[in-house]
């Protein structure tokens, strides 16, 4: 196996594990990169917002400013951030939103 294979076969086993992990909770959970893409959602994630799109940008998927300034913050080297997002349609509901780096580097 060339060193690129290996390569390519390390990064597909931590986004199998990635995966894996997102998809065992109960929560909705976005992975986003730097340019904030969605990398990875779970189906909590999906039910929750219909427009994610893996490869698409977070804000056509989320359109909440205070998350998206939140992810902004902990993209820009900030902190964990916590944010509530109210949402009025279907029905009223609110969540407490979490945002922190996460480093998946080998």
């Amino acid at each position: 196996m060339s060193d690129f294979e290996q390569r390519e076969a390390a990064i597909e086993a931590r986004r199998l594990l990635l995966a894996g992990l997102i998809d065992a909770l109960p929560d909705p959970v976005l992975v986003v990169d730097a340019g904030t893409r969605i990398l990875a959602a779970n189906d909590a994630a999906r039910e929750v917002f219909a427009a994610v799109r893996e490869g698409g940008p977070l804000a056509l998927a989320v359109r909440s400013p205070g998350v998206l300034d939140a992810v902004a913050r902990v993209v820009g080297g900030e902190a964990r951030q916590t944010t509530v997002w109210h949402e009025r349609a279907p029905s009223e509901r609110y969540y407490e939103v979490s945002v922190a780096h996460v480093s998946i580097e080998g």
